[in-house]
């Protein structure tokens, strides 16, 4: 464990040892992948200061810019599908776990998990209400 900061510095430095691991945590509110993936990969980015893949005159670069800049949807899906297979097949990274997201709530509480994780209190209602 690191204090956030020191962490951010070692990041930023790039320095985080080659044998190094970092737990990172990719959610958006965006619910898109400029969000999570762009934020990630971004040169600047956690993972895109260690991945070529991510740098200037790079496909995945190209394609993350043309798609973030893009009003239409369906071309941001082509996009992003393109962006996110180069990731599945040059694995910049590995991930070695995926965290399991546990609940707790009543018998009072009407809830319906999200599968974006996002806790929207006005989705919710009490029982007699």
């Amino acid at each position: 464990m690191m204090e956030m900061a020191a962490r951010q510095r070692m990041n930023n430095d790039r320095a985080v040892p080659p044998a190094g691991l970092l737990l990172v945590n990719p959610q958006s509110t965006r619910l898109d992948a400029d969000g999570s993936v762009w934020r990630l990969f971004h040169p600047s980015g956690f993972g895109g200061k260690y991945w070529v893949g991510s740098q200037r005159g790079q496909r995945f670069h190209e394609l993350m810019e043309q798609a973030r800049y893009s009003l239409d949807p369906k071309k941001r899906e082509s996009i992003y599908a393109e962006a996110t297979q180069i990731l599945h097949e040059e694995k910049p990274w590995l991930e070695l776990f995926q965290e399991v997201v546990v609940y707790g709530t009543s018998q009072r509480l009407t809830f319906r998990p999200r599968a974006d994780y996002r806790l929207i209190v006005s989705e919710m209602t009490l029982a007699g209400r």
